[in-house]
């Protein structure tokens, strides 16, 4: 593979990294402004709206798809010596 080539995919993996974090904060906010509750009280765990739910759902899978991405990124970097 050409080195151009690798460049080139260096950017893709650095923009696809960047569109990911986007998402992740979009979805933090969202799960902020949803008020989910995560600590227990005297009454044991406190139940979630299903708009909750949803939310927390959508931010679990943002980060998890943002650390796949930062993963790829670093591969790619890795792979041609290129300074982050």
């Amino acid at each position: 593979m050409s080195r151009s080539r690798i460049a080139r995919g260096i950017v893709g993996s650095r923009t696809r990294y960047a569109e990911a974090a986007e998402r992740l904060e979009a979805a933090l906010d969202e799960w902020r402004a949803a008020s989910v509750p995560i600590k227990m009280t005297r009454d044991g765990i406190p139940p979630w709206s299903p708009h909750q739910l949803a939310a927390t759902e959508r931010a679990a899978m943002a980060l998890a798809n943002l650390v796949r991405r930062r993963r790829e990124w670093e591969s790619a970097v890795r792979e041609i010596g290129y300074p982050r």
